[in-house]
This record gives structure tokens, C-alpha cells and sequence, in this order.
């Protein structure tokens, strides 16, 4: 699960967190948070390993199975993607 980092001015919201990355991957998921996806809320990189995510980049994370977002991609972001519905 892809979580990407949030560009919108301003967003203190995250999609997932480390403590929902702990509960995804008790549930079977992999989380892959973008580096530096929450710096403005405070989480780091080491919080979501620590929490046994794995840290990629925007590529990595865009092309995901399954992406967590906060706000809608934008067609760059969408280009990043998998064919497939969304």
C-alpha cells in the first residue's frame, strides 16, 4: 500500500499513519510510505520503519496495488499509477 506524500499547501493530514502501518501489516498488508511523506505532522521516516513499513520513492509508491491518499492525485501523480481502474 502506497502512501504518498501530501503536496496540497498547508495539509496536516496523512493517510496512514505508523501506528495504522502497525495495524495494515498485522492485517497483511505492506505499507510503503514516500520519504519525508510527514514532516509536517511530525512523523519521520524512522517512525513508519519502526513501525515495519517500507520507506520509496514517489515512483515506488504510485505504483503500488493499492494507494492511500488524502487528497486526489494529480495527473502526474496519476501517470505514476498502475493501469488499471481508479
Amino acid at each position: 500500500m502506497g502512501t504518498p506524500k501530501e503536496i496540497s499547501p498547508g495539509e496536516q493530514l496523512v493517510a496512514v499513519t505508523p501506528k495504522t502501518a502497525v495495524q495494515l501489516g498485522k492485517l497483511g498488508y505492506k505499507v510503503m510510505p514516500e520519504t519525508g511523506t510527514c514532516k509536517q505532522t511530525g512523523f519521520l521516516d524512522d517512525n513508519y520503519q519502526q513501525a515495519g513499513a517500507t520507506i520509496g520513492d514517489a515512483t515506488e509508491v504510485w505504483n503500488a496495488d493499492i494507494v492511500a491518499s488524502v487528497n486526489a492525485p494529480t495527473s502526474e501523480q496519476i501517470s505514476l499509477m498502475k493501469p488499471g481502474p481508479y
